[in-house]
């Protein structure tokens, strides 16, 4: 429960960082659609380990295709030559950066838990359900990037 706690709170964060993306109807779409997912990520980690290959079949769930999408807003914004990070990053630059750095950071967070909660059951999750949230927050943190250089 501590990982489904844990991709709540990273879902509250990015209401956070939704609900100042005015100025931004795209990627306040694109967090929308983010936070859906992981509306789905948590009833399938909820599940009983047991049980969750069925939850699988009956419910809709992140996909492979839903990690490409992600893996394809991480490449834009990797390809801006202005966002290439050099040095530690010193968060806070402006109030949209800071609030995808907080959301990055809960997503950390939500990974850490996600992983312990795996290795301590019997049936191991999609390897995809992983690979979304550690690609999330790679998005995050560009996207963080992105909003300092941007917004000043």
């Amino acid at each position: 429960m501590n990982a489904v706690g844990d991709v709540d709170e990273l879902n509250a964060a990015l209401g956070l960082l939704k609900a100042e993306l005015i100025k931004y109807p795209s990627y306040r779409k694109f967090i929308a659609e983010i936070q859906h997912k992981l509306t789905l990520f948590m009833g399938e980690i909820a599940a009983e380990a047991e049980k969750r290959a069925e939850y699988v079949e009956k419910y809709d769930h992140i996909k492979d295709s839903d990690l490409e999408t992600l893996d394809t807003k991480v490449d834009e914004l990797q390809d801006k030559p202005e966002l290439d990070q050099q040095g530690w990053v010193l968060y806070g630059d402006t109030k949209l950066g800071a609030l995808a750095d907080f959301a990055a950071k809960v997503c950390r967070r939500a990974e850490r838990a996600f992983l312990y909660a795996m290795s301590s059951e019997e049936a191991e999750a999609r390897p995809v359900l992983l690979k979304y949230v550690n690609r999330l927050s790679d998005f995050l943190h560009l996207l963080a990037r992105y909003f300092d250089y941007y917004t000043k």
